[in-house]
């Protein structure tokens, strides 16, 4: 695991995740299996958004173009690997 992806997991994403201890709605931008933050959100919404259907998102679609998700529908949003 790279430097920047290990203070990513081990740092950032918990960081964040505190800020949703009471709940909330995440989305998870470019599903990865490697890379699942599921667990870090126990009282939230937890979605997944990806363009490939083989991943299993929650919603299939593209983030430039996504026009079934409404402004301000989440309260966070984790986005890793989304520059391949």
């Amino acid at each position: 695991m790279s430097p920047a992806r290990n203070d990513l997991n081990t740092t950032v994403i918990p960081m964040f995740a505190l800020k949703f201890k009471k709940g909330g709605r995440i989305l998870f931008v470019g599903v990865d299996s490697k890379w699942e933050y599921k667990d870090l959100f126990p009282a939230c919404t937890y979605e997944t958004l990806d363009i490939k259907p083989s991943r299993h998102p929650t919603i299939l679609g593209d983030i430039q173009n996504c026009p079934q998700i409404a402004d301000n529908s989440y309260d966070g949003v984790i986005m890793t690997g989304v520059y391949e």
